[in-house]
């Protein structure tokens, strides 16, 4: 996501590993072109696949999404040989590239859970 400052943050998404088992990451960092330098980020409170928005005072907000990991007892059934399923997030987080930090909520209605 390009944030207002010209920085870039990455957060979150995954990856297939060299085993084939695939894994979803809770980390960010951000990117600065001008020096051209990575720097971590704090990491989100809950690893997804997700969606971003810009808001129009500079935060960032990251919803829903999806749950992909391997074998850690998150899901309720097996899928195929291995134990990985998606589990549909109903959460979002608001990062502040001012104080790199994340605030979380969880939007499930009450009796939903």
């Amino acid at each position: 996501m390009l944030l207002k400052d010209g920085k870039v943050l990455v957060a979150g998404g995954g990856g297939t590993f060299l085993d084939g088992l695939v894994d979803t990451l809770d980390s960010a960092e951000v990117y600065d072109p001008k020096k051209d330098r990575w720097s971590s980020a704090e990491s989100m409170s809950q690893w997804r696949f997700h969606t971003t928005t810009l808001m129009s005072d500079g935060s960032v907000v990251v919803a829903g999404g999806q749950v992909l990991r391997e074998g850690d007892g998150l899901f309720a059934e097996k899928c195929g040989v291995r134990t990985t399923c998606a589990l549909v997030l109903a959460s979002t987080e608001v990062y502040d590239p001012a104080t790199d930090t994340w605030l979380s909520r969880d939007l499930t209605r009450p009796g939903e859970r």
